[in-house]
């Protein structure tokens, strides 16, 4: 089987009047299918532009980029848009909620441009809501929510299209201890779903992951060494 992430030769580099700035140098990269890979680097490392570009959300400057076989730098946006819509959720550091919609509307965004009937909307939402423990603040308006509750808003929202891939870019910066803590709980029961998901962080916390997964160290746009952790 292929890997459902594949990169080779990937560089990402901005040209000033001034100089060229290269944020990535030459990234090769494979993640297997049901992998948890674990970004690790300070601040300026590259992890967030590997995952803007793993995502679509940003494009390489040179280099092959394959996600689920699908080279994403050559699709148009729009098909962009609707492939990632399918294949991948986010969840962001700083959450990205609507705050004057209640949780389970923010949860159901991602499926409007799916067309689905009302009552199966209604049903991936509530399922959503319930794997990331969050089904009892479901009326709930965002701006009311906890740090940590809207920690699990996002990771509902992430994953209520039931995409293969979960993307998590620093999803513990704002969190208390304890509830990065239930954070990983979490992440464990989408490993155990076979979802692969793939996090950039700085955080120590997540040297306590007690399931199997990869952990990538990255400094200055490269990568530095690899170690898998049963």
């Amino acid at each position: 089987m292929s890997p459902i992430v594949e990169i080779e030769g990937l560089k990402r580099f901005y040209n000033t009047p001034a100089e060229r700035v290269e944020v990535l140098k030459g990234i090769n990269l494979s993640i297997e299918r049901g992998e948890t890979l674990i970004l690790k680097g300070v601040s300026g490392s590259g992890k967030t532009t590997l995952l803007s570009i793993i995502a679509g959300l940003d494009r390489p400057s040179e280099g092959k980029v394959l996600v689920e076989g699908e080279a994403i730098a050559k699709l148009p946006d729009n098909h962009l848009s609707h492939f990632r819509g399918r294949h991948i959720g986010m969840v962001f550091q700083h959450y990205n909620l609507i705050e004057h919609f209640s949780v389970k509307d923010n949860v159901s965004v991602p499926l409007v441009p799916m067309n689905l009937r009302y009552q199966k909307v209604g049903q991936r939402v509530e399922d959503a809501m319930k794997k990331a423990n969050i089904s009892h603040k479901s009326d709930m308006l965002a701006a009311r929510l906890s740090g940590g509750e809207k920690q699990r808003c996002t990771i509902a929202r992430a994953i209520v299209t039931n995409p293969e891939i979960v993307i998590c870019d620093e999803p513990t910066a704002n969190l208390d201890r304890e509830n990065a803590i239930k954070f990983l709980d979490i992440l464990k029961n989408l490993h155990n779903m076979g979802k692969t998901i793939i996090i950039a962080t700085h955080d120590s916390i997540f040297e306590s992951l007690n399931f199997s997964h990869t952990v990538v160290y990255m400094s200055d746009g490269e990568i530095e060494k690899s170690e898998s952790i049963e």
